[in-house]
């Protein structure tokens, strides 16, 4: 798709978040396209951009993903991502953006800002769930389908314990199953 485009011209590709770091420090680049899967880590993308914003804290990065769930465009703007599409656009919104990004501006797509738009309602409108501390810790764990005991041998707490903050969970979220909890908490971007 980029080939034939006169305006930007392709100096390399890569398959992994290492694969990226290692490109940028040996050749001059203008602009980064790049997926947040990549790899065999989920999230190789977003690591590889966290390190190079700390090397090359000017360079361009447009994030363009699958993703469409509010947890990973948060975390790809909290780690320096300057614009964020959806694999779903178009070519010439793909375009669009890297000229906006190319430029010095930031550019997300509009399925991007609705989600963004979203969240900042439902802060406003108090919808947020107040966590504790461990509550952060075992929710995600909770949704990667581990059960109470490896949660409580990975954080070093009780089964008890652990189901007790299960529960205190699915009250919070107002759900009955594993699930919806699951559903719930990605689409209010507690989980990516």
């Amino acid at each position: 798709m980029l080939a034939n485009e006169k305006q930007f011209q392709i100096i390399g590709e890569v398959s992994n978040g290492n694969e990226i770091i290692t490109f940028i420090k040996k050749n001059k680049v203008d602009l980064l396209v790049t997926d947040i899967d990549m790899g065999k880590k989920r999230d190789d993308g977003l690591e590889a951009i966290r390190s190079i914003k700390k090397s090359h804290p000017a360079l361009p990065i447009l994030v363009v993903s699958m993703h469409d769930e509010i947890g990973f465009i948060d975390e790809a703007m909290e780690v320096g991502a300057d614009g964020y599409l959806l694999k779903s656009n178009s070519t010439d919104e793909m375009i669009k953006a890297m000229q906006h990004i190319a430029n010095g501006d930031t550019y997300y797509s509009q399925e991007v800002m609705r989600k963004v738009a979203g969240k900042m309602r439902r802060k406003n409108e108090s919808e947020q769930i107040h966590l504790t501390k461990q509550e952060k810790k075992v929710l995600p764990l909770l949704c990667q389908g581990l059960t109470s005991k490896e949660i409580g041998n990975e954080l070093g707490i009780s089964f008890n314990t652990v189901n007790t903050y299960r529960k205190k969970l699915h009250l919070k979220f107002e759900v009955n199953k594993i699930s919806e909890l699951i559903n719930k908490s990605r689409a209010l971007g507690y989980i990516k």
